[in-house]
C-alpha cells in the first residue's frame, strides 16, 4: 500500500486467511517519525479493507523488534519440541533511497 507522503516499506500477506500487514514509514527528511502498522482483510466486492492501525513511535521500534524476535524464537522452539518443521526467517530486501 502506498500513500502520497508515506511510502509502504513491507507487506506480509497471509493469503490463506486473506489478511495482510502493511508497514508504513514516515517520509520526513529526518526519518525519525512513527511507523504505522495496518492490518487489512480482503473482502469480495470491496478489496483490501483496513481493520486495525497501530502507530509505533520511533523510540519504540527497537523494543518492538526485540519483542517480535523473542516471540519468534519461542514459537519456533515450541514447534521444534512438538516435532513440527521450523521455518527459517525470511530476509526481505527493502528499497533504499539516498536522500540528497
Amino acid at each position: 500500500m502506498f500513500s502520497n507522503n508515506s511510502p509502504a516499506v513491507r507487506t506480509e500477506e497471509a493469503s490463506e486467511r486473506q489478511q495482510k500487514i502493511d508497514v508504513v514509514m514516515d517520509a520526513s527528511p529526518s526519518g525519525d517519525g512513527p511507523l504505522v502498522l495496518k492490518l487489512s482483510t480482503w473482502t469480495d466486492g470491496l478489496g483490501w479493507c483496513v481493520q486495525k492501525t497501530l502507530t509505533v513511535e520511533a523510540d519504540q521500534i527497537d523494543e518492538l523488534q526485540r519483542t517480535l524476535t523473542v516471540a519468534r524464537h519461542r514459537m519456533n522452539r515450541k514447534r521444534g519440541e512438538a516435532g513440527q518443521a521450523v521455518e527459517m526467517a525470511q530476509v526481505i530486501r527493502l528499497p533504499f533511497t539516498k536522500n540528497g
